[in-house]
């Protein structure tokens, strides 16, 4: 398996929020409208949640995901795809978010299910991109709610 690797360079950082929460459910795009950044960058997203990238650089994008879900004991996955909705694997850079509930497992130590480690950070790394991308909700129950508290925050490297 191979990853996108970064390097020492020159970076700014971005961060996007949102200033109000998102009612969300699977294949929900995640919109952002909040952005601070540390200098001039190449970044925009727009109303859409379509992220547009430079491709002269090279990026670091990290989605810390806040969800209150409408039904307690359940499930939530994030990922990174790209702008026209195709999925993204690990050898493309995407490494996504995935909540796997497991209040069973703990309610017996001798039971069948798996352990599970779950994030609450999805990422995305790549080199001179040449398509736009999007954070797309790809598993949760309808009517949850994508919370304030989120954050995507981006590095963008020369």
């Amino acid at each position: 398996m191979t990853h996108n690797v970064m390097r020492r360079s020159k970076c700014n950082w971005i961060e996007y929020k949102q200033s109000s929460e998102q009612t969300i459910s699977t294949n929900s795009v995640i919109t952002w409208d909040t952005k601070k950044t540390t200098g001039s960058d190449s970044v925009s997203i727009n109303g859409s949640g379509i992220i547009t990238l430079s491709p002269l650089k090279r990026y670091w994008l990290q989605a810390s995901v806040s969800v209150q879900r409408s039904t307690y004991n359940t499930d939530f996955q994030f990922d990174f795809q790209k702008g026209d909705g195709t999925s993204l694997d690990q050898s493309e850079g995407n490494f996504g978010c995935k909540f796997v509930w497991d209040g069973q497992l703990a309610s017996s130590p001798y039971s069948t299910f798996p352990l599970t480690n779950s994030s609450l950070v999805a990422s995305l790394i790549v080199n001179y991109p040449v398509t736009t991308y999007k954070l797309v909700c790809t598993n949760v129950n309808a009517n949850s709610t994508f919370c304030e508290e989120s954050n995507l925050f981006i590095m963008e490297m020369e």
